[in-house]
């Protein structure tokens, strides 16, 4: 009898040993998974970091940034949404242009679709140079800020041309920091778009209206990215210098 229960308990001590190796094994394999994913994704940032990209950018200059370089926009090749470079003063204009109106009712947010700012939203769906050169309407949507906020404090608005001049307010800041906003995130690639696209233009001799009868779109499109280009170089010219010699009160 007692030489049953032995070689029970022998039994028994052989399996537990048996079960305790099968599960040193796999608790050995799980860690090695286990440290080999944690070492494969603490190493991936590393690697991302390691690709800075030393590229130019409109107008002259360099930046660094963690994605490929555009193409050459001397050499006519245009530019790409990858290299959008944030500026807080883009294509030299003056910061008074980009100061933050006072009444503002909420910041503006801008993606490569477009902006929303409270309930007013503007698509790109026309693409970054049209948006961008849109956006270099500044003196104007300075110009309607400044002038809904004077006739607020000035004339004795009362009940519902009150509100309503208050709607003004808010829909002319939103309008202006949204024009803001995009020259910010997309001013330099916008602007780089239009060159490339106006060089083009300019070397198949596609510059003026009276070439474009509508037979031909892509020389009408030609000519409009060449226009636009000349019309946004007038712009800038406005803008470099400081916003409150031409921004006044006076209509």
């Amino acid at each position: 009898m007692d030489s049953g229960i032995d070689r029970q308990r022998e039994h028994s001590g052989e399996n537990a040993a048996s079960l305790s190796n099968h599960l040193a094994r796999v608790t050995t394999q799980t860690l090695r998974v286990v440290l080999a994913t944690v070492l494969f994704f603490w190493a991936a940032p590393q690697d991302a970091q390691a690709a800075i990209y030393k590229c130019p950018v409109a107008g002259g200059g360099q930046v660094f940034q963690d994605t490929p370089c555009a193409k050459d926009v001397s050499k006519g090749k245009e530019p790409s949404l990858a290299a959008a470079t944030r500026s807080e003063t883009p294509l030299g204009m003056h910061p008074s242009w980009l100061a933050t109106p006072e009444q503002s009712p909420q910041p503006a947010y801008c993606d490569r679709l477009g902006c929303d700012c409270a309930s007013q939203s503007r698509n790109f769906r026309d693409g970054m140079a049209a948006a961008v050169a849109d956006a270099l309407f500044l003196e104007a949507s300075w110009h309607r800020y400044v002038q809904s906020v004077i006739k607020s404090e000035t004339g004795a608005l009362k009940g519902r041309a009150r509100m309503e001049q208050e709607i003004e307010i808010a829909e002319s800041a939103c309008d202006l920091q949204m024009s803001q906003t995009t020259l910010r995130n997309y001013g330099e690639l916008g602007f780089a778009q239009l060159e490339a696209a106006a060089a083009k233009a300019k070397a198949r001799g596609h510059v003026n209206y009276d070439q474009c009868d509508g037979s031909n779109s892509a020389v009408c499109d030609d000519v409009d990215a060449y226009q636009l280009h000349q019309r946004v170089l007038m712009d800038l010219e406005t803008l470099k210098s400081p916003r409150d010699y031409f921004v006044t009160g006076a209509d």
